[in-house]
């Protein structure tokens, strides 16, 4: 089998140092942006299709 740079498998420090970063550059966080986390409140009741009534 050929190296691949691109495989973590083969350097594990790496990896890890890939995984620390991947939640930071995610942009995932509503916590760091007060107003998208208030859109996509107000988009799930709207958008989840749940089809609930208040019984």
């Amino acid at each position: 089998m050929a190296d691949n740079p691109g495989n973590f498998a083969n350097d594990p420090k790496r990896a890890s140092e890939a995984g620390q970063r991947g939640g930071h550059e995610s942009g995932g966080n509503f916590a760091n942006d007060p107003r998208r986390a208030a859109e996509a409140g107000q988009k799930g009741g709207h958008e989840s299709g749940g089809g609930r009534t208040g019984s």
